[in-house]
């Protein structure tokens, strides 16, 4: 009798991710309270590339066939099923930049990384991004004694996005994959996406945000709800969670509405058009 004890997509259920960058020791109590807010963060994108790379390996079906055996809650993979959403006709690409948010964040050299750098490119296309590239970095702000800390992670993918509704919707699902397979079992998404449309979300672009929380065992018994926002539109896609250290350690409700102006900046800073 075999002993494959496969996850739905022929990879094993707790395939790890790539784990979150460490964190350095922190000194007194303000390096406690920057570990505390980090810990908060890193998580994230672990989660969002471990979805994803719960797809990877598998055999390469269509988003169709994906989506028969897709685990409970995720609704399945259909990212290349729906209609081509208008564009404005250019193409754009993604970077990371030293500092973003007019220069009041800059990027942390110790918590940096592109939580998609092992997923490749077939993978990305059933969710939904064709020949798809990635970056990914981590920013901080008000690292002075008397200026609170503000932290803000973006990952992003571009190439080919046929529809970009489906490609969020796409997107939050490998969250749901990725905190399923945690061993820890402690992140947890709170309600559904809401779709948000800021001023400065121009074009096609959609965008979804959600609250995640989770507790990381490292810093003790600690909560943290932190918001994710995910935006697509023809050529990018962008993972986003933002927050402050007030709001983390003094367990207030997240704001979503702050969270998806932040991420729609977040979209202007790195977002760069390709020339023809």
């Amino acid at each position: 009798m075999s002993q494959d004890q496969s996850g739905p997509y022929g990879i094993p259920p707790h395939q790890p991710y790539p784990p979150p960058p460490s964190r350095p020791p922190g000194r007194g109590g303000r390096g406690r309270t920057i570990a505390l807010v980090a810990g908060a963060f890193v998580l994230v994108g672990a989660v969002a590339a471990g979805g994803v790379l719960l797809i990877q390996g598998k055999d390469r079906r269509e988003p169709s066939r994906a989506a028969e055996n897709s685990p409970p809650g995720t609704a399945g993979l259909g990212g290349l099923k729906g209609a081509a959403a208008p564009g404005d006709g250019k193409r754009y690409r993604l970077t990371a930049p030293e500092t973003i948010l007019g220069g009041t964040y800059k990027k942390d050299p110790v918590t940096s990384r592109d939580p998609f750098h092992d997923v490749d490119k077939q993978t990305l296309a059933i969710v939904g991004i064709t020949d798809a590239q990635s970056v990914g970095a981590a920013y901080k702000s008000g690292t002075t004694a008397t200026s609170p800390l503000k932290l803000a992670n973006f990952g992003g993918l571009w190439g080919g996005v046929k529809d970009p509704e489906a490609t969020v919707d796409n997107m939050f699902r490998t969250l749901i994959l990725g905190i399923q397979a945690d061993p820890t079992g402690k992140p947890e998404l709170e309600g559904s996406p809401r779709a948000f449309k800021p001023d400065r979300l121009d074009g096609n672009a959609v965008m979804k945000c959600q609250k995640m929380k989770t507790t990381d065992p490292s810093l003790g018994p600690r909560t943290f709800t932190v918001p994710v926002c995910i935006w697509a539109d023809n050529s990018t896609v962008g993972v986003v969670s933002s927050a402050d250290a007030e709001t983390i350690l003094l367990h207030l409700d997240p704001s979503l509405d702050k969270a998806a102006d932040v991420t729609a900046r977040i979209r202007q800073d790195v977002r760069v058009e390709i020339a023809n």
